[in-house]
This record gives C-alpha cells, sequence and structure tokens, in this order.
C-alpha cells in the first residue's frame, strides 16, 4: 500500500508540547517493579494488568482493538444508540459507501470501546477529521490517557464531550468523510478507520415550503412589477425619441458575452476567499468547482471577455480610445492572474479590486470615443 499523502498526514498532526520528550520504554516487568514497596500503587496496576511476570506471555498481534463506535442523543430513546463495529471489516467497507445519517441541528455524542491486548499504551489520543469536498472542515483531538489490559477482559469506554450535528438546507447538500486515528505520543498508529456522515432534515408539513414559495412568489411579481413601472416612467422622454426593436443585436450579444465573462472572473477570484466556508456550508461556488484550474480557466474567460468586447467595438464602429481601454483592460486581467495567489485571503481581494479597475479602463476608453464623437473629432477606426 502507498503512504499516504504528506498533506493528509499533516492533518493527523497531533498537537504536542514543545520541549517535552516522552520517557523510555518500559515493558511490564520493569513497571511492575517500580515503586514495588507503595501497595495502594500495586493494587491500582494490578488493575491494569501490570503484575510480575506478565512480560512472560507472548505478545502478538495489535496493541490495541477498537471495538465500536456508538453515537448517543437525547433525541433517541434511553435505551437506544447507533453502533458501528469497527472490528468488523464488511461492516466498515459498508459504512464507507453508505452514509451514517445524523438528524440536522441535534446534540450527540460519541462513544468508543477498545481492548488493549498487550503492553501498556500510554499518552494515547483520538484524533478525528472532518473533510467535505476535500477540504477540512473540522477536527478534534481528545485525550484518552494510558491503558493496560484489564484482568478481567473487560473493554475500556471512552465518553466524548456533546457535539451539535450540523443544521440548515445547506449543510445538508453533501456528506461529510470522518476518519479518525488513534494515536500516542510517539506517533505510533494503534487504529484508523473511516466512515460517511450525512445531515437529513427535521420534518416539517408540506405546507411549509408551499407557503414560502407563495410569498417569495408574490413578492418577486410585485417588486419586478414595480420595477419595470419605475423605469419606463423614468424613460418615458427617451422612448418617445426610439424605435422600437431598433438594438443591433450583433453588437448587444457579444457585449452581453463579454460581460458575462469577465463577471465569471471576478466573482470566481473573490469566491477563492470564502472556500473554506463554502465547503462547510455546502456552496457550491465556482472556487470549488475550478480548483486548480482556476489560473487556466480564468485566463480562457479573460481573453474571451477582451475578445468579445473589440469584436462589439468592431461592428459599432469605435473608434481607438475605446480599443485602448480595451487593451489596457486586458494588460490589466493578466497581471492579475499572473499575481493572485488563490490560496491567500489578502492576494485574492487585491485581485478582485483589480477586477473593477480593469473595467474602468473599458468605461473610459467608451466614454472617450463618445466625447469625441460628440464634438466632431473623426478618428480612424479598425474596421
Amino acid at each position: 500500500m502507498s503512504a499516504p499523502p504528506q498533506h493528509e498526514e499533516d492533518d493527523f498532526a497531533p498537537s504536542s508540547t514543545p520541549g517535552y520528550k516522552p520517557g523510555g520504554v518500559k515493558n511490564v516487568d520493569e513497571l511492575a517493579q517500580l515503586d514495588a514497596e507503595d501497595e495502594s500503587l500495586a493494587r491500582w496496576k494490578a488493575s491494569l494488568g501490570i503484575v510480575p511476570g506478565a512480560a512472560a506471555a507472548v505478545a502478538s498481534g495489535p496493541k490495541v482493538t477498537i471495538l465500536s463506535l456508538e453515537l448517543a442523543s437525547p433525541s433517541m430513546p434511553a435505551d437506544k444508540t447507533l453502533s458501528m463495529e469497527l472490528a468488523n471489516p464488511a461492516e466498515m467497507e459498508s459504512m464507507k459507501k453508505n452514509p451514517v445519517h445524523i438528524k440536522e441541528g441535534v446534540l450527540y455524542n460519541v462513544r468508543i470501546k477498545f481492548k488493549v491486548n498487550h503492553s501498556i499504551i500510554s499518552g494515547v489520543k483520538y484524533i478525528q477529521v472532518v473533510k467535505r469536498s476535500g477540504i477540512k472542515v473540522d477536527k478534534m483531538e481528545q485525550m484518552l490517557g494510558s491503558y493496560g489490559p484489564t484482568p478481567t477482559g473487560e473493554p475500556h469506554v471512552k465518553n466524548f464531550p456533546e457535539e451539535e450535528s450540523p443544521s440548515g438546507l445547506l449543510a445538508r447538500s453533501g456528506t461529510y468523510n470522518v476518519r479518525s486515528r488513534v494515536v500516542d505520543d510517539d506517533g505510533e498508529i494503534y487504529a484508523a478507520w473511516s466512515i460517511t456522515m450525512a445531515a437529513y432534515a427535521t420534518e416539517a408539513p408540506l405546507t411549509t415550503p408551499l407557503t414560502y414559495l407563495g410569498l417569495f412568489g408574490l413578492g418577486a411579481l410585485i417588486m419586478r412589477s414595480a420595477g419595470c413601472t419605475i423605469n419606463d416612467m423614468a424613460d418615458r422622454d427617451f422612448d418617445k425619441s426610439v424605435v422600437a426593436g431598433s438594438a443591433n443585436w450583433e453588437v448587444v450579444l457579444p457585449l452581453y458575452a463579454g460581460g458575462i465573462c469577465w463577471t465569471l472572473v471576478y466573482d470566481t477570484i473573490y469566491a477563492h476567499q470564502d472556500k473554506d466556508d463554502d465547503v462547510k456550508v455546502g456552496v457550491r461556488s465556482t472556487a470549488l468547482l475550478f480548483g486548480d484550474h482556476t489560473r487556466t480557466i480564468l485566463s480562457a474567460f479573460s481573453a474571451s471577455s477582451i475578445s468579445l468586447f473589440t469584436y462589439a467595438g468592431l461592428i459599432n464602429g469605435q473608434g481607438l480610445p475605446f480599443y485602448t481601454g480595451v487593451g489596457l483592460a486586458g494588460v490589466q486581467l493578466a497581471r492579475i492572474l499572473y499575481k493572485t495567489d488563490f490560496n491567500s485571503r489578502p492576494s485574492c481581494w487585491q485581485g478582485f479590486k483589480d477586477c473593477g479597475r480593469a473595467g474602468a479602463f473599458i468605461w473610459a476608453g467608451a466614454l472617450a470615443d463618445y466625447g469625441l464623437l460628440l464634438g466632431g473629432v473623426q478618428l480612424p477606426t479598425l474596421w
């Protein structure tokens, strides 16, 4: 089996105290002989299976076996828990493929049962990393303590603090990959497993979504009608001088398409600031969609935008000032895509603001071109 990528190992790196060094490894006999004259300590060590001669037993197989992972919630019946047998390979494989669904917005806590088969394990931690769409959204690290085999063979049980499951429409739009490990101070991995989880909606009557759809639909109709009426009132003097349907669609359509391409550029740069949060709440932004190919894709959109603006200018007979503005905008977009670090929020914010300057170049060029036209100055066109 190939080694996992380093960044995944970094996700599971346990916290450490600067300057702390774990003590030397001692076998069971050595631990049993330490402070042997202390009877109460000897009884406590015996309860952990630390007795003289215990080391003579043959130690084979894994030191620790994680028996089960249980989820308990106050909203469930008192005698009911959701239990997953982690020692069962078939059940583990099923959990990877079939999400464990938890009702949204409820309190629950995790409990694990494990058995120490041989040796003494110390400084043991439980580390859990939750990812969505490959981006880490949560990490939990809990100290389990130090354990040894129990004389009766009973498993150890560890209860973790209460948590609240994700809630809201966006939280229900995907699944969460939960990877867990049990490790010690030396970084030795005693057990590792992964499951898939998802949140499901609280129960709501059919009338609830229908009511909201009706309210929003009515509001949209009223606001749209009011907006169109106000617009017509403001343009009534201009509308008298315009022949209906006189727009040149050969100019309008490429200009509109160029605006869409330009919008995708600056909006995606802006979205990269929030991509970690987008994963947490389930927003499917273009930053997550384009991923590592963002620079290449935005370069294509930028080139398309500049080409479409230029084509619209040629069809409309624009003069040199307009093309100068478009050219400066192209240089600005190229500079933005070259300099922006899509994993840095400050860099993305600066790139987003600089995209506005690219639009200002085009606006200034078009305004200068129109001013010269009004002044009767004729400059050569490119078409």
